[in-house]
């Protein structure tokens, strides 16, 4: 096809012929250098030599620039690795290979060659392994020059031939005004060495994207997600079916929005000389074809997007596939956020390879040590645990099991202390993924000084906060910080979090917070600690009061979620000498007790109570309270009753109401425990009538009174007074909002009604209660739910099954630290005894460890089966 003159520019002039770089050590290969240069020269090519263009530059930076600038790469090999500069990993000659993988690429072989360094051995296997190489032997200098002129020839041919003329010069010998080269494309896209895992779905979503007219599609991720290899692989699939028209742009090097058009350019070999832009030379070439680029790395020259966007609307049949930390923001803009890879959960898993970034670990670690397994349960508990503790992100997990050659999955497990610590990669990765820390590095330049700031006192959440969580520890200089986080999240530095049901809530991958946090100046920090403390004792005052409430579930799950900031805050208060916080900080016991977790915080709540006797805050009295109900809970009743007795000192409870129901309900509590059953009744009547007049708060904890008193009744033979008070107490429990008492309230009455042979009924009030425990995973509480289910199995005649709940409990206890309570360790002693003789010791002890080793998460399926056999 012929156009005007004027309308189109030239595409190849005489200054714009194909340039041919041509890569070896210099004073070894001299006269291989001067017959390549011939050959070159002889089909009208521009030789790009290093040596022909000394410059005062860095010698790195000036073959990266003729790279850059090269249509094809030449590479001659003898005997010499060459020098390895200062700071370098790789020869520049192995650099130049390296880098030169977007280009067409001829490599040449001088042999023999009996004094070839190793390194060099090793290159060449590498070049050896890719198929996409010409690689050829010589054995002279004029063999060298003819192999080059006719391989040189054949790829003209192929890649660089003007339409309507034979040469550079067009038939007629002169300069063609008018003609135009169909844009030469990149075709040999950049092959990885290794497979794509776990992206499938990606990939599929790019695809069908495409498929279905989308002409801009933007891979968004953060740093080392894997953003790159999915879009190589969707080109490499577009290539099969359309080879001529799939380009890759290598955007890394270019800083300047105004080089991204002449980058572009660059890649599918489309001159600028003489052309009025590089817009109108790209749009003139690209018209009337149709194309897919591949634009790798736009998030550092995110201004180009309106170019790209006017690029997209003057040519219809171009399609564009960008990877970039942040979107473009473009009109049909089509965004495709890759998330880290699977990981498996805290519990054991049966099969790890279920999980993409387990397989990716595994792959990448089996190259460096052929034969690696996981059938060792410790190898495979610390390959999970690794992939959890890098978060599932690909260039981590990668990084790590390039130490598999030196350890084993424990011992790499053992030495990982932050994703940061991981050192260099392969030496073909680009600088940016290098390191873990170059990768984040590489994002954090690219902020603005507000959003960089905002990036680490953020860093200080390790848990996962909200828009208010981030306005409350925001120091003056980040400005608005809805637009601040709006920032960090499109560069993929800040990400939505998974959980909770509330508020949209957003979280730092581990790397990016531990680099944040190094990069945080000391004062700075500090203030954004003290701002931190500030934020979780409300957040805590707020949780305590929503646990004690009709809402319990959604409270308790945002308790899970926030607890490893609360501890930090905790921490951070008892540094700072904070008692008042320290105070409101320490009552989120209650929410690890429930949660069976109680043992977490005993050794911050005695720090707290060491800080409130120094300091004598107001909460004084509240936290010698709350350490002693944290006391009784884990079994120590010595140390609960002399923390009780202080408060009959000079100690002064603060004014809230529920709190002198509380002290009566622990008086009652441990009076029982003692067999001082008078006095423990008269403690846990004064405690349900001090709380029923406290308003809702104190109705949530009045419901532990009356399931006290039901346990007391119980002890004293009086079975119909127990279910009456155990009813109340559920009834409360439910309307209240507390889970745990309602579910002792079912199994208490479930235990008195297998004593008193109405199975069925015990049955259908185990189902309930087992609905509480899948829903609620109240596990001190399930633990005796599951011994009435064994009193209530061991009925049935199944002894077996009896003895394997014995074991489950007593493992769940293990788990959180508990002991039984006093009121009800009376009945599982009676039940061990029975189970024990009807079973005979041996297959007693065998039942119970079977059901030790039962996992806890499954534990609802083991209960529901005791309760309804098949």
């Amino acid at each position: 096809m012929t156009l005007q003159a004027a309308a189109v520019p030239r595409i190849l002039t005489p200054d714009q012929r194909p340039r041919v770089f041509v890569s070896s050590t210099l004073a070894e290969m001299a006269p291989e250098r001067v017959a390549a240069r011939r050959a070159v020269e002889s089909l009208r090519l521009i030789p790009v030599m290093f040596e022909l263009g000394a410059r005062p530059h860095p010698a790195r930076a000036l073959y990266r620039a003729y790279l850059a600038q090269s249509h094809v790469f030449i590479g001659l090999y003898a005997e010499r690795y060459g020098w390895v500069a200062p700071g370098e990993s790789v020869s520049g000659l192995a650099d130049e290979y390296l880098l030169s993988g977007g280009l067409p690429r001829l490599v040449y072989l001088r042999t023999p060659a009996p004094r070839r360094e190793e390194q060099l051995v090793a290159l060449l296997d590498r070049i050896r392994s890719d198929d996409k190489v010409s690689y050829k032997s010589f054995g002279s200098v004029e063999e060298l020059e003819q192999l080059l002129r006719d391989d040189l020839a054949v790829m003209l041919a192929e890649r660089f031939l003007l339409e309507g003329g034979g040469g550079p010069e067009g038939a007629s010998g002169q300069a063609p005004q008018a003609a135009v080269v169909a844009a030469p494309v990149v075709r040999m896209l950049p092959r990885p060495l290794t497979g794509l895992v776990g992206r499938e779905a990606e990939v599929s979503q790019v695809e069908r994207l495409m498929a279905d007219g989308a002409r801009l599609v933007t891979l968004v991720g953060a740093g080392g997600i894997g953003k790159t290899r999915v879009a190589l692989e969707v080109a490499r699939r577009a290539a099969a079916v359309r080879p001529d028209e799939v380009a890759f742009v290598p955007l890394e090097t270019v800083r300047d929005p105004a080089a991204f058009l002449p980058a572009v350019a660059a890649a599918l070999g489309i001159g600028l000389d003489g052309a009025p832009s590089p817009a109108a030379a790209l749009a003139a070439a690209l018209r009337e074809r149709s194309h897919l680029l591949v634009l790798d790395n736009l998030e550092q020259v995110l201004g180009c997007a309106a170019d790209l966007g006017a690029l997209l609307q003057a040519c219809p049949g171009l399609t564009a596939l960008a990877t970039s930390r942040a979107p473009l923001r473009l009109r049909g803009e089509q965004q495709v956020v890759l998330g880290p890879l699977a990981v498996p959960g805290d519990g054991p898993e049966r099969d790890l390879g279920g999980f993409a970034a387990v397989r990716l670990f595994l792959e990448r670690a089996r190259e460096v040590c052929p034969g690696l397994t996981i059938d060792d349960p410790a190898d495979a508990r610390a390959v999970a645990e690794l992939t959890r503790r890098l978060e599932g992100v690909p260039l981590a997990l990668e990084l790590a099991a390039a130490r598999s050659r030196m350890l084993r999955p424990p011992a790499l497990l053992a030495r990982l202390t932050s994703a940061l610590d991981l050192g260099s990669g392969a030496i073909d990765l680009p600088e940016r993924h290098r390191t873990v820390r170059a990768t984040v590095a590489w994002s954090e330049e690219l902020l603005p000084a507000r959003e960089r700031q905002l990036l680490g006192e953020l860093a200080l959440f390790e848990a996962p906060f909200t828009l208010a969580d981030a306005e409350a520890i925001a120091g003056d200089g980040v400005g608005d910080v809805l637009e601040g986080l709006g920032g960090l999240v499109e560069h993929s530095l800040v990400h939505p979090a998974a959980g909770g049901g509330g508020e949209p809530r957003f979280c730092l991958y581990a790397a990016v917070r531990a680099y944040a946090l190094e990069r945080v100046d000391g004062q700075a920090r500090g203030a954004t600690e003290g701002r931190l403390v500030a934020r979780m004792a409300q957040a805590v005052r707020d949780l305590d009061a929503g646990i004690r409430s009709a809402d319990q579930a959604r409270w308790r799950a945002d308790f899970r979620l926030i607890w490893p900031d609360l501890r930090a805050a905790l921490r951070l208060a008892l540094q700072r000498g904070d008692a008042r916080s320290a105070a409101h900080l320490t009552r989120a016991w209650v929410g690890l007790w429930l949660d069976g977790r109680a043992r977490e915080v005993v050794a911050l709540m005695d720090q707290a109570l060491d800080l409130a006797d120094r300091e004598r805050p107001a909460e004084h009295g509240d936290v010698v309270l709350g350490a002693a109900g944290l006391a009784f809970q884990l079994g120590d009743h010595q140390r609960a009753r002399a923390l009780l007795a202080r408060l009959d000192g000079d100690l002064r409870l603060p004014p809230e109401a529920e709190l002198p129901g509380t002290l009566e309900l622990y008086r009652g509590y441990l009076a029982t425990s003692e067999g001082e059953l008078g006095a423990a009744e008269a403690h846990l009547r004064e405690s349900c009538r001090l709380l029923a007049a406290s308003g809702p708060g104190g109705r949530w904890i009045e419901s532990f009174g009356h399931s006290g008193l039901g346990s007391l009744h119980a002890l004293r033979g009086d079975l119909d007074a127990a279910c009456e008070e155990h009813e109340a107490s559920r009834q409360l429990a439910q309307r209240h909002g507390n889970v745990a008492v309602e579910l002792q309230g079912l199994v208490f009455i479930a235990a008195i009604r297998v004593q008193a042979g109405e199975l069925d009924e015990a049955a259908r009030l185990l189902e309930a209660a087992a609905d509480l425990v899948e829903a609620f995973h109240y596990y001190e509480g399930n633990a005796y739910c599951l011994e009435v289910a064994g009193a209530l199995a061991l009925a049935r005649g199944d002894v077996a099954g009896a003895a394997t709940a014995l074991g489950v409990a007593g493992a769940l206890r293990e788990v959180v630290g508990a002991r039984v309570w006093p009121l009800l360790a009376a009945m599982r002693a009676k039940l061990e005894r029975e189970v024990r003789v009807a079973a005979g010791d041996a297959r007693f002890d065998d039942a119970l460890a079977r059901g030790r080793a039962v996992d806890p998460t499954a534990m609802a399926r083991t209960l529901r089966t005791l309760i309804t056999p098949s």
